[in-house]
């Protein structure tokens, strides 16, 4: 129904997953850009892509698309509009077969007043930011979870077969995929998987899983984070420990 071009009917999941489907980035690639309307436009419109790699968080948005097409169809509620229809399917999908099963028993995509805005640092009297419903956003991010929720979720994926089978996980992580990992890194003793993202500039969260299994989350305020060098510091700290 989206009217797509060939170029982007022919891409692939790793594609999406890799940064590497010729989607380009532009100035409001973050929360507003991701909205149902603005993937369909993207569809309609990628004309011979250039599939080099080029971060852009609407390859993984278009999973809010994709997945609840690869499910047993989309259950229109009555009224309901299609970015609606398949934004509900995405959203319980993820939190059925990801979030729960990594024992985060309450995940939501709508800030409410029991969390704690966010705020810049340093503080400068600039009210804090966050409050919004990311329903309608979802899939490049949204979901409101703590860093004990986010190091729970990591556990659960690497640790157990509760969220993704082993097999599965290693087609993720091979050096030769990283799907969704884009931050990975070289260090001393191996390859470091990680990824890394901010929330309209803060805060930025931060994950690493070490060659010895031991993992990181780390989440902070502050818009001066270049994601990239962050992860250098977190490879660095492990090297000199083993000084």
């Amino acid at each position: 129904s989206w009217n797509a071009t060939d170029d982007f009917s022919n891409l692939n999941f790793k594609e999406l997953l890799t940064h590497r489907s010729g989607i380009k980035k532009n100035n409001n690639d973050g929360y507003g850009a991701q909205v149902y309307s603005n993937l369909q436009s993207e569809a309609q419109s990628l004309q011979n892509p250039v599939k080099t790699y080029q971060y852009c968080n609407k390859n993984f948005s278009m999973f809010r698309v994709l997945i609840p097409n690869l499910l047993n169809g989309v259950p229109w509620a009555p009224g309901a509009t299609e970015e609606v229809a398949y934004a509900e399917v995405y959203k319980a999908y993820v939190q059925d077969e990801i979030l729960e099963p990594a024992q985060i028993p309450n995940p939501t995509l709508t800030w409410t007043d029991s969390y704690a805005a966010l705020y810049p640092f340093p503080y400068s009297n600039q009210s804090g930011i966050g409050k919004k419903d990311w329903t309608l956003n979802s899939a490049a991010g949204g979901w409101y979870l703590s860093a004990v929720e986010l190091g729970s979720l990591m556990a659960y994926t690497w640790y157990t077969e509760d969220v993704i089978s082993t097999e599965d996980l290693g087609l993720i992580t091979h050096k030769l995929n990283l799907l969704g990992l884009s931050e990975s890194t070289e260090g001393d003793h191996g390859l470091y998987l990680a990824k890394g993202g901010g929330l309209m500039s803060n805060p930025h969260i931060f994950i690493m899983h070490y060659p010895n299994d031991i993992q990181l989350v780390i989440v902070t305020t502050g818009t001066d984070y270049n994601t990239n060098q962050f992860m250098a510091v977190l490879r660095d700290a492990f090297d000199d420990a083993w000084e």
